[in-house]
């Protein structure tokens, strides 16, 4: 009964696009319709908890942005 509550419990997959380095200056600096230009890395990676659990590739689908499981990360050697 625990162990299905457990795999029924909501988490928070989160796919980062990209890391944008920066200073505070241009930061403060940002201004509605900026656009912030960034290079689109080959795979990305899908975190729940800050742990990588997939690597994936970026794509879109039926007009939906998506991404697609490349590999899934074995947390069990980590």
């Amino acid at each position: 009964m625990i162990k299905h509550q457990i795999k029924d419990s909501k988490v928070e997959a989160i796919a980062e696009l990209c890391t944008i380095d920066s200073n505070l200056r241009q930061i403060l600096n940002i201004k509605v319709g900026d656009i912030i230009p960034f290079e689109m890395p080959d795979n990305i990676a899908v975190n729940v908890d800050s742990l990588p659990i997939l690597n994936c590739k970026y794509g879109k689908i039926n007009g939906q942005y998506a991404v697609q499981v490349e590999q899934i990360i074995d947390q069990s050697t980590n």
